[in-house]
């Protein structure tokens, strides 16, 4: 089961968290957003949230006059586990046609 999330912590969030066995946490190369997720990891590490394992997804990246990848993990005390890249123009192309960026774009 996958459940999506708001960005908030509140009761129900707080319970899917100590029942879900991964938890992918995504995030954005910026500033603010990394302010944000060093705060909630923190805050799941210090109250064991979690029983799973924690994954962090870095979303658009790289991106143009972003963060560093070593800077980003420094910062956070967390290892990055994965990435979706900043693709705007193939994404854009395929929206257009109707046709899935993995295939018009391999």
């Amino acid at each position: 089961m996958v459940c999506d999330t708001w960005s908030f912590l509140d009761e129900v969030t707080e319970t899917l968290l100590e029942k879900a066995d991964d938890v992918l946490v995504v995030t954005t190369p910026e500033v603010p957003a990394l302010r944000h997720t060093k705060s909630f990891l923190e805050h799941i590490s210090r109250n064991e949230l979690t029983r799973g394992r924690i994954t962090l997804v870095l979303n658009r990246f790289p991106s143009v006059n972003g963060i560093a990848l070593q800077d980003i993990q420094k910062h956070l005390r967390y290892p990055v586990g994965a990435n979706i890249p900043s693709e705007g123009q193939p994404i854009t192309h395929s929206i257009n046609r109707g046709v899935p960026v993995v295939m018009a774009h391999p």
